[in-house]
């Protein structure tokens, strides 16, 4: 099977990569990389002039929401890195003979906005803010692309736990010293996901068909934010102490603190209802296989 992959040199990219050493990977990195017989690197996709050679996209493209403070110059560098590349991909499907089978999106939780309702599903209404915008118009965008042969699946990423990366590589440092924190009143959802669960509901997706559309892709069992920061601190075995209350952050994060402030409790109604299983469909075994104990 042959495989575009945009932003297969992050934290997920990866991980699907190394997950699946039978396909091949044609990778759009802007990074120098050499060639093995299994991984192609492409710098830009203005050298292809259809999609013709691939069976399947993996669109995993797209500037970290969290890694600058959004101002309008910012809010502009976060749409063109998920938009362009995703407009890019339904031009060339356009121009493609035999376009891919699948062509698989990364989009997020944060299209819900801001809720307090437990088990938000694929059919919830979508949120106002600047995160939900910015995934539903990723979405239409993406959505352009599906046609009789090629079909779209939106996955809806929850917040992705792995060791050497993302949000707990971010946590470690400071809870591993005693120092996590509950952040403004603690009861914003967290919808999140294991990296191994991630791989394999990918390649669920590469292999049933019949799973099309928008997908939650996290695990079954959202907590709260004081949840997910007593789980951290009890798996790390130390203590949890500190709280920070949200007019701080607002001051030092501006909107972006609707991230850690705001959350929202989502369901992966969609990929249960396909018969996906989760191997860690609850917090506490996720954290003990990242962080085992002695």
């Amino acid at each position: 099977m042959q495989i575009l992959i945009t932003g297969g040199t992050g934290l997920i990219g990866q991980a699907l990569i190394a997950a699946l050493p039978e396909y091949h990977f044609t990778i759009l990195t802007r990074q120098s990389r050499t060639d093995t017989p299994s991984i192609t690197h492409i710098h830009t996709l203005d050298n292809l002039k259809n999609l013709n050679q691939f069976d399947v996209v993996i669109n995993l493209a797209g500037e970290g929401i969290a890694a600058k403070r959004w101002n309008v110059k910012r809010r502009l560098e976060l749409k063109q890195s998920r938009h362009g590349i995703s407009q890019q991909l339904v031009n060339l499907v356009a121009s493609s003979t035999k376009p891919p089978q699948r062509i698989i999106n990364a989009s997020a939780v944060g299209i819900y906005g801001t809720h307090h309702i437990h088990h938000l599903n694929e059919q919830s209404p979508y949120g106002i803010d600047f995160p939900s915008r910015l995934c539903k118009e990723w979405e239409e965008i993406n959505n352009q692309a599906t046609s009789k042969v090629t079909q779209v699946l939106n996955l809806r990423f929850g917040v992705v736990l792995a060791k050497h990366g993302g949000m707990l590589a971010k946590l470690y440092p400071t809870f591993s010293r005693g120092l996590g924190s509950i952040l403004g009143n603690g009861k914003q959802g967290i919808s999140w996901i294991h990296i191994d669960d991630l791989v394999e509901l990918i390649k669920f997706c590469i292999d049933h068909p019949t799973l099309t559309g928008s997908i939650n892709a996290c695990a079954p069992n959202p907590v709260s934010q004081k949840e997910f920061a007593v789980a951290l601190a009890a798996q790390l075995q130390k203590p949890l102490w500190l709280s920070i209350p949200a007019l701080p952050l607002k001051l030092v994060l501006g909107e972006m603190s609707t991230l850690v402030l705001d959350g929202q409790m989502v369901y992966p109604h969609k990929a249960l209802e396909a018969g996906f299983v989760f191997e860690y469909p609850d917090l506490a075994s996720a954290l003990a296989q990242i962080y085992p104990t002695n």
